[in-house]
């Protein structure tokens, strides 16, 4: 069987539900992944983030890969990591030039804004037992589509250039304009039940 071939039985494999070809395939291009590691200096990510990220590109691949359109898989994949690696490389470099106090983290923080939302909640407890009110509601009203996506989104578990959201479209089997549609839904959901609450003006957008 020749490379093109041994490629295409992995990503059916794999889109049939089994996890494991995914890591073959990956294992089978980490020669190439390694290889562009050692090329190109990295100054804000090791090499275990650097793989992530090569997981995640390969993700990405699969899901769009068309064996009728005269490319081959891992040319396709080879020229998304060169793409996806100036593109860290970019942003890097514009992270140098950014000012000092702007380079601050939310997490630096971390413990400050974590205090103040328990003071909040202290000094404020009628409105933390709306906030309850209307998280249960959001709940009762969405599908359990919406729901998985909304645990998944409040825990910290999906991001927008995460492994876990790739895996989370691809099992669900949807596209980038599904994703948005199902966010747009909760969104609305919840700006409807914040209005029922009394904590938001019907006027008002939720990002206001």
């Amino acid at each position: 069987m020749n490379n093109c071939l041994i490629d295409l039985q992995l990503i059916k494999n794999f889109k049939n539900g089994h996890d494991e070809y995914f890591d073959e395939l990956f294992i089978k291009y980490k020669p190439i992944v390694k290889k562009l590691w050692h090329q190109y200096y990295f100054n804000d990510i090791d090499e275990d983030d650097w793989f992530q990220e090569a997981r995640i590109t390969m993700l990405k691949i699969i899901d769009k890969f068309d064996i009728n359109r005269g490319t081959s898989f891992g040319m396709l994949y080879k020229r998304s990591l060169k793409n996806r690696l100036f593109d860290i490389l970019r942003k890097s470099k514009a992270k140098k030039r950014m000012p000092i106090d702007k380079k601050v983290s939310f997490n630096v923080n971390e413990e400050y804004y974590s205090n103040c939302v328990e003071d909040c909640r202290r000094l404020h407890p009628e409105f933390s037992l709306k906030m309850d009110a209307v998280r249960k509601k959001l709940v009762t009203r969405c599908s359990m589509f919406e729901k998985e996506l909304l645990f998944k989104m409040s825990s910290s578990k999906l991001e927008s250039d995460d492994y876990q959201l790739v895996k989370f479209k691809q099992i669900n089997k949807i596209n980038d304009e599904q994703f948005r549609n199902c966010c747009s839904r909760i969104k609305n959901k919840l700006k409807i039940i914040l209005v029922e609450e009394g904590i938001l003006k019907d006027d008002r957008k939720i990002d206001d």
